[in-house]
């Protein structure tokens, strides 16, 4: 089946920070829409934890005062679709963390997925120019969020050169999606189309991962998350398109 429905949302997405961990398969089946298969990284269930950046947000073409720009952090899983004569690979949300209770409530509305409204922070130096021998001139990214009784801070920094990944890379597999899914209230799934360029990534030789409070991406996986990663990366981003979402006849 086709996924050729027009762009719902363009922004800019910059200044991503990325840390994935092995997780517990069990866990991820229970949470996977129909249709799908769960994508395996050298045999191995990934889940990721990603802060990014919104700048100059649009629905349909129309800016969105005030609320247009934003720093938001969500937690996924990878899955991967047999669509006929192509193999589609995209993410599942767990939880998406957002600044504002209007965005929080509207995409909930439009895809059904677990968003969440708390406080929120970015903390990013600019890279302007080339990144000189032995590293990168932004020397740390980092997330902060509170609210519900708890907060949580996640950082990469000491960062390596840009490049694009190479082929069947960890990297690769994080970072290269372009495809979304979501389970819908009456058991069917959406699947939307993500339109970027491939980005080149850096790999991060130091990470942080804290929180206090209630678990807020899932208890079933906060063993995970209490442990090392398996990769800490930053991209610096590109201009992106969500596409319309369309209901998958099973």
């Amino acid at each position: 089946m086709s996924n050729l429905a027009g762009k719902l949302v363009t922004a800019t997405w910059r200044d991503l920070a990325v840390l994935a961990y092995e997780a517990d398969s069990g866990a991820l089946q229970q949470r996977l829409p129909r249709g799908l298969s769960l994508d395996l990284w050298q045999g191995k269930c990934l889940v990721s934890l990603v802060g990014l950046r919104f700048l100059n947000s649009k629905v349909l073409g129309i800016p969105l005062p005030f609320f247009g720009s934003y720093p938001e952090v969500n937690f996924r899983f990878y899955v991967r679709r047999d669509a006929g004569q192509e193999l589609r690979h995209g993410v599942v949300f767990i939880r998406q963390v957002v600044p504002h209770r209007l965005t929080a409530l509207t995409a909930r509305l439009i895809y059904h997925e677990q968003f969440a409204a708390m406080k929120l922070s970015c903390s990013a130096g600019i890279n302007s120019g080339e990144a000189p021998a032995g590293g990168s001139s932004l020397p740390r990214v980092e997330y902060g969020w509170s609210g519900h009784g708890g907060e949580g801070h996640m950082a990469v920094w000491d960062l390596q050169p840009p490049a694009l990944p190479q082929p069947d890379s960890i990297e690769e597999f994080v970072t290269q999606r372009h495809w979304g899914y979501g389970a819908q209230p009456d058991g069917s799934t959406l699947e939307y189309r993500v339109s970027r360029p491939t980005w080149e990534v850096s790999q991060a030789r130091q990470s942080a991962l804290g929180s206090t409070g209630e678990p807020w991406f899932g208890a079933e996986f906060d063993h995970a998350l209490r442990g090392t990663p398996i990769c800490a990366l930053y991209a610096q981003g590109s201009e992106a398109s969500i596409h319309r979402g369309v209901k998958l006849r099973q």
